[in-house]
């Protein structure tokens, strides 16, 4: 997961705190060394220290291919279509926001 200190300045004032109260624990200086059956065990990068945690549910972020696929089945089955957020390039939520926010001011 990211370290905060890469995040965005409106996502460290709001909802970092809102995630925190609602019991997030960050772990940046973590990465995954195996899923099992609802666990999953991570390792301290500085430490290599392995913890099991209890997981009903892993999300995993790499970088990936652009899924486009919807984008290109619109072109021409309507009369504008905008390629925005994954459908461009998978990165950060916040360039995937702001590529909707500027599509639907250009409207």
């Amino acid at each position: 997961m990211h370290s905060p200190l890469l995040l965005d300045a409106e996502t460290m004032q709001k909802a970092l705190p809102r995630a925190v109260r609602a019991g997030v624990r960050w772990r940046p200086n973590t990465a995954v060394f195996s899923i099992g059956d609802h666990e999953v065990a991570v390792a301290d990068v500085m430490s290599y220290a392995v913890e099991t945690l209890p997981a009903d549910h892993v999300v995993i972020r790499t970088h990936g291919v652009a899924n486009d696929a919807l984008f290109h089945a619109l072109v021409g089955a309507v009369p504008e279509v905008v390629r925005v957020g994954d459908a461009v390039v998978p990165r950060l939520a916040d360039r995937a926001i702001y590529d909707g926010h500027v599509a639907a001011r250009a409207l």
